[in-house]
């Protein structure tokens, strides 16, 4: 009778298992981690819409998506564009941002007569500024407050792709507008605040 040879591998699947079972085990017993702000941080593409603009044309935003980098601005409607300092800051850099290639496109709830209004008094914007009234793409975008019933501000920064940054069920606004915007030369800083 030939004599037995005693071989490791034999225990590798064994122990292979109770390492796994002794992580689980203390994954399980940790208490639960907050997500990091990069893990938050999934990017997912636009929502696309429809809507009108100040001269009740009617537009896709979709048209502008995969093609350029987009600075999508929700502003106070109410107020009017000739008074949103986040608009008239975007109007002052235009320049800058058509020359580095990316699209600018405004939307609030006022009708486009509204928004024309606006410009008369404040001057014409160079980019288009879209009409919300039904709150379709406030809600779309997670820019209407269901509880209060009104719509909020907020700049979105989308990817040449078309992605934006999205947290939990709608698209996550820019939170530091420094970031999005070239920076405002030293002479013309006081004029917009």
């Amino acid at each position: 009778m030939a004599e037995r040879v005693w071989r490791p591998r034999v225990l590798v699947l064994p122990m292979a298992a109770a390492v796994i079972v002794g992580l689980v085990a203390f994954k399980l017993s940790q208490p639960p981690q907050q997500r990091s702000a990069a893990m938050l941080d999934e990017r997912r593409p636009a929502p696309k819409f429809l809507a009108l603009d100040s001269q009740n044309e009617l537009l896709k935003f979709e048209r502008y998506l995969g093609r350029q980098e987009v600075l999508l601005i929700f502003f106070d409607g109410e107020a009017g564009a000739d008074r949103d300092p986040v608009l008239l800051r975007t109007r002052q850099q235009f320049p800058e941002l058509k020359r580095r290639g990316v699209q600018v496109v405004g939307v609030s709830a006022a009708i486009p007569q509204y928004n024309r209004q606006a410009m008369e008094r404040g001057g014409k914007f160079p980019f288009p500024l879209l009409s919300d009234p039904e709150f379709l793409i406030h809600r779309l975008w997670g820019r209407y407050d269901e509880d209060r019933l009104e719509t909020q501000t907020g700049v979105f920064w989308i990817d040449r792709a078309g992605q934006v940054a999205w947290s939990g069920k709608s698209p996550q606004p820019a939170v530091d507008l420094d970031r999005v915007l070239p920076p405002l030369k030293e002479s013309s800083s006081s004029e917009v605040k």
